[in-house]
């Protein structure tokens, strides 16, 4: 049951800023539009141009802002991460053994992987 709630708050958390994303784009391309007298299409083409310039530089700080979340859920569970590339290599991980100690069975995490 917790596992369904984990991934029903994941698709809550998305629905809500797509909603957000999808009402301020009708806003900004009706304000685009009554500011400069332009069609919807070229409002729309003028969008994806600033998109475009402004969305790289954008990416390594939502990257970030995506692992400090993983993190702060981890930490809720009681698991504790020393590195931030931990929580993206494990990520593709089924199974992780640990001893009776609770720490890893291997060296690094390339070496789980095989």
């Amino acid at each position: 049951i917790r596992a369904r709630y984990l991934q029903w708050d994941s698709y809550v958390v998305l629905l809500a800023l797509a909603s957000i994303g999808l009402m301020t784009t009708i806003w900004a391309v009706n304000r685009f539009k009554n500011l400069f007298g332009v069609t919807t299409f070229n409002a729309v083409l003028q969008g994806l141009d600033l998109i475009t310039i402004a969305l790289p530089p954008a990416l390594p700080a939502t990257v970030t802002f995506g692992l400090v979340y993983a993190i702060k859920r981890l930490q809720k569970k009681r698991i504790l991460v020393t590195r931030a590339s931990a929580v993206v290599s494990s990520a593709w991980l089924d199974v992780l053994c640990f001893d009776k100690t609770g720490e890893c069975l291997c060296t690094s995490m390339l070496s789980c992987l095989w």
